[in-house]
């Protein structure tokens, strides 16, 4: 595991507020892949939004778990689900973020922010620069230590207290990072800022 303490920025924690009058920060958050980290996404956004519409999205017999689990409120194992979503979480491992980035133009015709979990990041944002600028990009990492990959160690609380790693690059739109933040801090976790190529230095370094 990277350590990143030594360099990350913590940005304050927002005033807890009742979940039932909190606005989303999202009004639909689409999760593509259902492993331990992406269902405990969308467990713990359901749990922080309940206003908000929150899509799974994953092979069918990954679907049948998380339905009986109330992952989701929308479940399909077609990225055309996302198509309306102005939140896209792609959960999956880098090669799985790598071939869906080349998708999304296609799948998703308005405005929406895009972010990863993926742990290495730099040909994932050299694959984001290709995405038209409706969408944004922003690459992601929660630093959790999950028990397993699966879809039964998902939990809502899983980020409750640790850090969440926001990669930035020179330009990246403030709007998208300031939401993305407000996110992340909904979940319970520690929004964290760190230049992409440093934490691929880290990364590779630790692994």
């Amino acid at each position: 595991m990277v350590d990143h303490r030594r360099r990350l920025r913590v940005l304050p924690d927002s005033v807890a507020e009742p979940a039932a009058r909190r606005p989303p920060v999202f009004e639909r958050v689409a999760v593509v892949s259902l492993g331990s980290l992406g269902a405990s996404i969308a467990l713990a956004a359901r749990q922080a939004w309940p206003s908000a519409l929150v899509i799974g999205i994953d092979r069918n017999e990954v679907l049948e778990e998380a339905r009986r689990r109330a992952v989701f409120d929308v479940g399909a194992d077609d990225l055309f689900l996302a198509a309306e979503a102005d939140l896209i979480v792609l959960a999956g491992t880098t090669g799985e973020s790598l071939r869906l980035m080349s998708q999304l133009a296609e799948v998703v015709s308005g405005e929406a922010v895009v972010t990863d979990i993926a742990p290495a990041k730099r040909a994932v944002l050299a694959c984001s620069r290709d995405l038209p600028a409706r969408l944004t990009f922003v690459g992601g990492r929660p630093l959790v230590d999950a028990a397993s990959m699966d879809l039964q160690s998902a939990r809502a609380d899983l980020f409750v207290g640790r850090d969440w790693l926001f990669t930035l690059e020179a330009g990246s739109s403030a709007a998208a990072v300031s939401k993305l933040f407000a996110f992340a801090r909904g979940l319970g976790a520690r929004p964290q800022r760190m230049d992409p190529d440093e934490y691929d230095r880290q990364f590779e370094a630790n692994t």
